[in-house]
């Protein structure tokens, strides 16, 4: 998120007495000085004062010591002040308002230095409430899923900026058609769209639970994610020997990537835990794999096959640290190596049309596919489903049968084996 530079500072940080506190705020003013850009950011005083003694330089918040017991109190002034810059320039920001210093002073003089922080009169947009999500997900989400809600918020704010003004008041079904129409013009596929649907409902939810937005045609039945059916794959018992014995010409990197993968075609865990994997998560007394998990932060239990020992003993119970786009790349190379050549038949909806596609089943392999092809595999295999879920971590059978991808070759085989169909 481009948000300004917003700094505190004492007038005397050598006083041996209280000093008074000044915020630097930089929001992009300059001048070219010799060719290269010289900030000029806005000195204020915020009206509030501290011993240096009490100051620690290094967060430029009061130190938090029992001997400045008010320290709580202060730093919350602080952050509730940087929290009105903030809300200031971005409302300049998104009123397309080029910010001038001197109405910048006289709103902080009118939010600050009468203290009226608390129901402070700035209105806080749909953009804004967004970037302050963000900021939140940023200290309690998963990286990828701050990128995920980074990915919609750039995507609305080229539609808004292109297409038509968006606010909490616009997130009805006329915007869903737009949009809709929108991500069809630049070739985005259903589900993609259907992506970004999900995270629109859940900051509009968010926002309504804090008192944001009463607008409410979001929840029609309507504005949903179009229900796509996938194309994933998954590769059997069979195939996942067939990568783990490939020849794959003395490559160390194709060979740990392999490795990584088969781990996961054996315990099910996702990529993101699979790097993670260290000594402390084996038991080895009870052959068992303890690790809480990144997504959900839950803790999972997997029995250690015989297979994936093996593989964690080679690497030293460190699996190796690997990148996930690399990871897809070679695992395509590794695929066709193993000659998982296999046609398979692919249909991506972009608008109303549909365009059907053959291609090699290795091309179709991705980190996931190590996990989808654990749950499959032991479905198939007559594990009880719940104790699959307790593996992977569904909290719901209807989440955790997505994951199933089964043909109905390999489901007409796994009845035979039911007594309905066994019986005379």
């Amino acid at each position: 998120m481009n948000m300004s530079k917003i700094r505190f500072y004492l007038k005397d940080p050598n006083a041996t007495k209280e000093t008074s506190v000044f915020m630097m705020v930089n929001f992009g003013r300059h001048k070219m000085v010799r060719g290269r850009k010289k900030y000029l950011p806005l000195k204020y005083y915020i009206g509030e004062s501290i011993n240096p003694i009490f100051w620690n330089k290094r967060t430029n918040r009061a130190k938090e010591t029992r001997i400045y017991p008010q320290h709580t109190t202060f730093n919350q002034r602080l952050t509730q002040i940087e929290n009105v810059v903030q809300t200031l320039l971005t409302n300049y920001k998104y009123e397309n308002r080029p910010i001038d210093e001197a109405q910048l002073q006289s709103a902080l003089d009118a939010h600050i230095k009468n203290r009226s922080i608390i129901g402070i009169d700035v209105k806080l947009t749909f953009f804004m409430f967004i970037e302050q999500f963000i900021t939140e997900a940023e200290c309690t989400r998963s990286i990828s899923t701050v990128r995920q809600y980074k990915n919609t918020f750039r995507l609305l704010s080229d539609f808004a900026a292109k297409v038509r003004k968006v606010d909490f008041q616009s997130i009805d079904m006329s915007f869903y058609a737009s949009f809709k129409s929108y991500m069809d013009s630049l070739g985005y596929t259903d589900a993609y769209f259907g992506n970004q649907i999900k995270y629109i409902r859940l900051f509009m939810n968010e926002a309504t639970e804090r008192g944001y937005n009463d607008q409410t045609q979001f929840r029609s039945r309507k504005f949903t994610c179009p229900q796509i059916a996938s194309d994933k794959i998954y590769l059997t018992s069979k195939e996942i020997s067939r990568i783990r014995t490939a020849d794959l010409l003395g490559s160390e990197k194709l060979e740990r990537i392999r490795d990584v993968f088969v781990v996961g075609c054996h315990t099910g865990l996702r990529f993101s835990d699979l790097v993670r994997l260290q000594p402390s998560n084996f038991n080895m007394k009870e052959k068992i794999l303890r690790i809480k998990t990144q997504k959900t932060d839950t803790v999972v239990y997997v029995p250690l096959s015989p297979e994936t020992l093996d593989i964690c003993k080679k690497y030293n119970f460190n699996l190796p640290r690997l990148s996930n786009s690399t990871f897809n790349v070679h695992l395509k190379e590794i695929g066709r190596k193993a000659g998982l050549t296999e046609e398979v038949e692919i249909v991506e909806t972009k608008g109303s049309r549909k365009v059907r596609k053959i291609v090699p089943k290795y091309q179709l392999i991705t980190s996931h596919t190590a996990r989808r092809s654990f749950a499959t595999n032991a479905f198939l295999a007559r594990v009880p489903n719940l104790s699959i879920m307790q593996i992977t971590g569904h909290s719901t059978e209807k989440a955790f049968m997505k994951y199933i991808r089964i043909s109905g070759e390999d489901n007409a085989r796994r009845l035979l084996q039911h007594p309905y169909f066994s019986k005379k």
